[in-house]
């Protein structure tokens, strides 16, 4: 998911340019919104965590070259160059209806908004079968991604990508909700894969650390 040679220290794609910024974030994206914000710093967080993994496993040092948004993040290295997507499956309690799940965590953390706090759910409903609907929406969110054109320019560009799925939101991740993602995904999972990420992760909070497990996709 790596492709040989960094070439030159600007980011061509989306037409928008940086210069390498040592050990440190780029950031393209300009007046995000304070919600955006919120999301952008979970984002970084979550690569800052990736990226010993990546270094170790590719034997380099990788640096954040820009942010274009899409994807989320080009990196670069002496030798190297790839991009990274970062992307969070939110439990959906009522799965049809608005997210309220997310409009609470996310309405919480931003600074100024006021927080929409999630309502009960019904007696039978949303709280009954929660890794289940949370499975599938991990895979409806994958294989939106999977089938998303946007990445078009930058796979071109620099060749396959790497995808995370951070899990960390839902509060009952367990063993069990991993086998519930395995059986949905195998009926679930889509036909037009367009082939834009060379790996997938899945990321999610162990002994107190992020941990990264790379999930098949021919699961």
């Amino acid at each position: 998911s790596t492709a040989e040679g960094a070439g030159t220290t600007s980011c061509a794609v989306k037409g928008r340019s940086s210069s390498i910024p040592r050990h440190g974030m780029a950031m393209n994206r300009t007046g995000p919104r304070p919600i955006d914000e919120v999301k952008l710093k979970h984002q970084r967080a979550i690569l800052k965590d990736l990226l010993p993994q990546l270094n170790k496993n590719h034997g380099t040092v990788f640096d954040v070259l820009c942010e274009p948004d899409p994807p989320d993040f080009v990196l670069v290295s002496s030798r190297l160059k790839t991009w990274v997507e970062v992307t969070c499956p939110l439990w959906n309690p009522h799965e049809s209806k608005a997210n309220e799940f997310a409009r609470d965590i996310y309405s919480l953390a931003t600074p100024g908004a006021k927080h929409i706090p999630m309502g009960p759910g019904p007696a039978f409903g949303a709280h009954v079968n929660m890794d289940a609907r949370f499975a599938r929406e991990v895979v409806r969110v994958l294989n939106q991604k999977l089938t998303k054109t946007s990445y078009k320019e930058c796979f071109e560009s620099l060749g396959p990508g790497i995808l995370i799925l951070c899990l960390s939101e839902y509060p009952w991740l367990d063993e069990s909700t991993m086998v519930d993602i395995e059986r949905e995904w195998e009926p679930g999972k889509t036909k037009d894969d367009l082939g834009y990420f060379g790996s997938v992760f899945f990321s999610y909070w162990s002994l107190n650390q992020r941990q990264f497990d790379r999930w098949g996709l021919s699961h």
